[in-house]
């Protein structure tokens, strides 16, 4: 079996972990199965990539035979809107492709369009279902899996110092960072001596690194598909506190010192980080995490490589 996968979410030389959960996926498949990747570098080259991704890959499927496409993210699947190649066609959506809420809303219109020409679709939470659900019967929640075996809980590694992390890119509207600064300056009346740290464009050792050092993992955001990070940081026993967004309420729920904010109120997200930090067992978290099976890599390549052999 071999596979041609197209995506614009891939690791960039001035982003090197732009799409990294992309590429893991896809790593963790092509030690199994034969495949081949197109990337579409918008990222550094602009728009107009997309364009040239239409004969680029028309001329990657008359050179060489494939039995699927798998498409990462709506708009990287354009160029079946002008041709529609007869081998099983599928699409995973990531959130800013489909959710009208992070407005992109020339990409949501054309990823509508893209939906109807997939045989099957995997979006990343229910909300993404509901949407999706009116274009195509076929569709299926199917998040990226998380590396349990590197994102692992190191006793060592656990600093005596509260430190609060920022699970994205601080200049990225979405993420609302504004909200994170607010829950901060109310965590200053009880922890004088915290300290921030952003989790953005670090290499994945630093990421978990940092995610074994800190205290909580605080996710501010106004939208999210099903946010990697949150992932990672339970699979290394790190307390979760987030606004009520994408899968974060199922994949945290049932975990200890997790919690989800009803409102966007940074006084609550903030009473919530404190209740957080009573009597931390970072093992336990974990294994409530592992103990789900369901986020785990191996487990999203497995249902993965079930629906190409359908």
């Amino acid at each position: 079996m071999k596979g041609l996968y197209v995506t614009n979410m891939y690791p960039v030389n001035c982003h090197k972990y732009y799409g990294i959960h992309v590429k893991e996926q896809i790593d963790s498949l092509t030690d199994t199965i034969s495949g081949e990747v197109i990337f579409i570098n918008a990222f550094e080259n602009g728009k107009i990539e997309y364009l040239k991704s239409i004969f680029g890959i028309f001329r990657k499927l008359k050179s060489s035979h494939y039995d699927y496409i798998h498409i990462h993210y709506g708009i990287s699947g354009l160029f079946l809107l002008l041709y529609r190649p007869d081998i099983k066609i599928f699409l995973t959506l990531h959130g800013g492709d489909i959710l009208p809420e992070q407005k992109n809303y020339i990409q949501n219109f054309i990823t509508k369009l893209i939906i109807k020409k997939a045989d099957k679709v995997f979006v990343l939470n229910d909300a993404m279902k509901d949407i999706v659900r009116n274009y195509t019967h076929n569709y299926e929640i199917l998040p990226c899996g998380v590396d349990s075996k590197f994102f692992d809980f190191i006793p060592e590694a656990k600093c005596e110092k509260k430190i609060f992390l920022f699970p994205g890119d601080p200049s990225r509207e979405v993420k609302d960072f504004d909200l994170f600064e607010q829950v901060i300056r109310y965590l200053l009346d009880v922890y004088p001596n915290l300290e921030v740290a952003h989790i953005h464009d670090l290499s994945r050792e630093h990421v978990r690194d940092l995610l074994n050092q800190a205290s909580c993992l605080i996710m501010t955001s106004k939208s999210e598909g099903s946010p990697q990070i949150i992932k990672e940081a339970l699979s290394c026993g790190l307390p979760v506190i987030s606004t009520n967004v994408g899968d974060v309420r199922t994949v945290i729920s049932g975990i200890s010192n997790c919690f989800i904010c009803e409102t966007r109120s940074p006084e609550e997200i903030a009473k919530l980080v404190i209740r957080s930090q009573d009597q931390i067992n970072r093992q336990l978290i974990r294994m409530q995490f592992l103990n789900k099976e369901e986020y785990h890599i191996q487990t999203i390549k497995r249902k993965l490589l079930e629906n190409y052999a359908l």
